[in-house]
C-alpha cells in the first residue's frame, strides 16, 4: 500500500492511495469539505451542491486530475524527468512523489507511506553527470521551468522548481518552432485573447538547463507562467475537468463538449471567449487545439475563469503534420467544411445560446480580417506560417464567405480603387505602374486586366518592364475566366498576390 498526502496552496485536502492490488482511491478530509466556502481542487469533484465530493470506488488508475498534472506518459520530458529520479515513468504515484512539490497550479503532493519501489532515500539520486530535477510541467514538448531576472536573462533553478516562466527549447522536426509559436501568440494578442508576457530568447540568455540541453541552436520560446504569481494559482486543464486521461486528449471529444464545458462552468462569456478561441485556431491552421490546450485557474480560490491562452501555433506549416482539426465540430475535421453555421449547428447541438455563439464568431472574423494584414506587415513570421495563414483565408468558408461578402458589397469602382490602394501600401505600386509591370529580384512582373474584368499576372525574365509578350512569361490567373464572381471576389486580393511576390523590404521596387 502507497499514500500521498495532497494539499492546496499549502492547505491539507486529502489522500491518495494505492493498495498492493494497485487499485486507487482518493478521499477529501473531513475538516476540508466540512469547512466553510472549502477551495476548489477540481470543478470535477464537486457535487450538485458545490461541495468538495471523490468518487467512493476505487479504480485501477489515479484519478485524470492527478494523471494531468504530470507530462504525458510517452513524451520525452516524461522519460528523462523518469530517468533522473529513477523511476518507472509508467509509475504515477511514484512520480507524484517526486516531483509532486512543483505541480502545475497550486496543488502540492507529499509523501505519507507505504512500500515504494525506490528507496526512501531517493531524492539523493543523480543520473550521471546531471542533477535531478524536481519540476512538473504537464504535456509531450521538452520543457523547462525558470525564472527571469530583470535584465531579460533566464535561470533554470538547481532542482527546476519554483520557476515563473517556461522555457521551450527546439524541436527535431518541426522547423522554426519556436518562432511560429511566438508569431501565433502575438497574433491571438493583436486579436484581443488574452495572453502572458512571452519572448524569444538564444542559448546565451539561459542558464542553468541540464547539460544535455544547454548550447541549443537557433531560438527557445518563454512564456510566463500564470500559475505563478505572489503565491500559486490553482488551474486546471480541460481534460482534467472532463475527467480525461492525457492520452485520451483527442479521443471521444469534440469541440461541442468545450462549448458546453465552457457554458455550464462559465457562462456566456466563457462561451463567447471558447467560440473565440475555436475561430482563432481555425485561422491559424492549429491542427492540435486538444483538451489539454484549454484551462481554467481560480483566482481567488473558488470561481473559475477563462486561463490566457497558450501552445498556440500554426501546425500546418510543419511538414507531415495532420492538416485538419484536432478535435471535430458539427462532425467535421476539414477546414474546408467549416463555415458559420458549421459553429452554430455545434451549439444547437449542445443548447447553448446561438446567439452568443454567432455575435462571437463574427466579432473574432472581423478581428482577423481586420489585424492580419497589419500583422504580417509588421511582425516577423515565418513565411511558411504566413502562406498557411492566408490558405485559411481563401479555403475556409468561414472566413472566405466573409471576405466575398464585404467585396462584393462594393461598387466596381471602388472595389478597383481599394484594391490598387493596397497594392501600392504593400508594394509601393502607384496605380500608373499597374498597366506596365514592375520587376524585382530578376523576375518582371506584369499585371493587365482580363476581358473578364479581372487581373492577371504574368511571370518572366527580367527585361524592360511591360515589353514581354505572353508567350514569354508563366501565366498566374489571379481571377479564372470559369470562376463564378462571387469565387472571384473571395479570391482577388492583395493577399493572392502574396503566395507568388515577395514582399519588399521598402516600397518602389517595380
Amino acid at each position: 500500500m502507497r499514500s500521498l498526502r495532497v494539499y492546496l496552496n499549502g492547505r491539507p485536502t486529502g489522500t491518495l492511495l494505492e493498495t498492493d492490488e494497485r487499485r486507487n482511491l482518493f478521499t477529501f478530509d473531513r475538516e476540508f469539505v466540512e469547512a466553510p466556502n472549502p477551495p476548489v481542487l477540481s470543478s470535477a469533484l464537486l457535487n450538485t451542491a458545490k461541495r468538495p465530493a471523490a468518487p467512493t470506488s476505487t479504480s485501477t488508475r489515479i484519478l485524470p486530475f492527478f494523471a494531468n498534472v504530470l507530462p504525458e506518459p510517452n513524451s520525452d520530458l516524461r522519460r528523462y524527468l523518469a530517468s533522473q529520479v529513477g523511476i518507472d515513468r509508467r509509475d504515477d504515484m511514484g512520480l507524484l512523489r517526486a516531483l509532486g512539490q512543483d505541480l502545475p497550479g497550486a496543488a502540492t503532493v507529499a509523501y505519507e507511506g507505504g512500500k515504494w519501489d525506490v528507496p526512501s532515500e531517493f531524492d539523493t539520486h543523480q543520473a550521471a553527470s546531471e542533477r535531478p530535477l524536481r519540476f512538473s510541467l504537464a504535456g509531450v514538448q521538452m520543457k523547462f521551468s525558470a525564472t527571469r531576472s530583470s535584465e531579460g536573462t533566464y535561470l533554470v533553478p538547481e532542482t527546476g522548481a519554483g520557476g515563473t516562466h517556461i522555457i521551450k527549447l527546439p524541436e527535431p522536426g518541426k522547423p522554426l518552432l519556436p518562432e511560429n509559436e511566438f508569431a501565433m501568440m502575438r497574433f491571438a494578442a493583436a486579436v484581443g485573447i488574452d495572453v502572458p508576457a512571452l519572448e524569444l530568447v538564444t542559448a546565451r540568455n539561459v542558464s542553468g538547463l541540464p547539460e544535455r540541453f544547454a548550447g541549443f541552436e537557433g531560438h527557445a520560446y518563454t512564456i510566463e507562467r500564470f500559475d505563478r504569481g505572489e503565491s500559486r494559482i490553482h488551474i486546471e486543464d480541460f481534460a482534467q475537468l472532463l475527467k480525461v486521461y492525457p492520452e485520451d486528449k483527442y479521443e471521444r471529444v469534440s469541440f461541442e463538449h468545450l462549448l458546453n464545458l465552457s457554458y455550464r462552468l462559465l457562462g456566456e462569456e466563457g462561451l463567447a471567449e471558447c467560440v473565440r478561441r475555436i475561430v482563432f485556431s481555425i485561422a491559424i491552421a492549429n491542427a492540435d487545439m486538444h483538451l489539454k490546450n484549454w484551462s481554467v485557474r481560480y483566482p481567488d480560490g473558488r470561481t473559475p475563469e477563462f486561463a490566457p491562452a497558450y501552445d498556440y501555433v500554426c501546425t500546418a506549416a510543419f511538414p507531415r503534420y495532420d492538416d485538419f482539426l484536432a478535435l471535430p465540430i458539427a462532425r467535421t475535421r476539414h477546414w474546408k467544411a467549416i463555415s458559420e453555421e458549421t459553429v452554430l449547428a455545434a451549439a444547437r447541438s449542445v443548447r447553448v445560446p446561438s446567439h452568443v455563439v454567432k455575435k462571437a464568431c463574427r466579432e473574432m472574423i472581423s478581428a482577423v480580417h481586420t489585424q492580419l494584414r497589419i500583422f504580417l506587415e509588421t511582425s516577423d513570421v515565418p513565411d511558411d506560417v504566413a502562406r498557411v495563414i492566408d490558405r485559411q483565408m481563401h479555403i475556409v468558408p468561414l472566413f472566405a464567405t466573409s471576405q466575398m461578402s464585404k467585396r462584393m458589397a462594393l461598387s466596381d469602382a471602388e472595389y478597383k480603387r481599394r484594391f490598387f490602394a493596397e497594392l501600392e501600401s504593400i508594394y509601393g505600386i502607384p496605380r500608373s505602374g499597374i498597366t506596365e509591370g514592375w520587376s524585382h529580384h530578376g523576375v518582371s512582373v506584369l499585371l493587365r486586366p482580363s476581358h473578364t474584368g479581372g487581373l492577371t499576372a504574368f511571370l518572366g525574365p527580367k527585361s524592360a518592364p511591360g515589353n514581354q509578350t505572353t508567350a514569354e512569361c508563366s501565366e498566374l490567373d489571379l481571377l479564372g475566366e470559369d470562376e463564378e464572381p462571387e469565387r472571384a471576389a473571395s479570391r482577388l486580393s492583395v493577399g493572392a498576390l502574396r503566395k507568388y511576390f515577395p514582399q519588399p523590404q521598402k516600397p518602389g521596387f517595380y
